[in-house]
């Protein structure tokens, strides 16, 4: 597991109240959690423990782009066996941000 500074988030497919969303289970400092809350459209599951956005590409995008350097997302239990991280991170974020 790579080294970050605050430590890493699993995702997780979850649903709330019958809607798919993408859970952001994270382990590591505190620090974590401000930068979680500052997501777009994040709540929080207290039947889950762990923060969520709207299931979407563009939710996946901001999840890479707000938590880059700061925290290793393992994304093994989300996405298909066949997609890797970095081909997610190409399908969902705009050709200007940096990844």
């Amino acid at each position: 597991m790579k080294q970050t500074p605050f430590g890493h988030i699993s995702l997780k497919n979850i649903l709330v109240e019958g809607e798919a969303k993408i859970g952001l289970k994270f382990h590591g400092s505190a620090q974590l959690i401000p930068i979680i809350q500052s997501l777009p459209n994040v709540s929080y599951s207290d039947t889950f423990q762990m923060f969520y956005l709207p299931a979407g590409k563009e939710s996946i995008g901001l999840v890479f782009k707000h938590l880059k350097g700061k925290a290793w997302i393992n994304g093994s239990g989300f996405l298909p066996k066949n997609q890797t991280v970095n081909k997610l991170k190409r399908l969902t974020c705009p050709k200007s941000a940096k990844i």
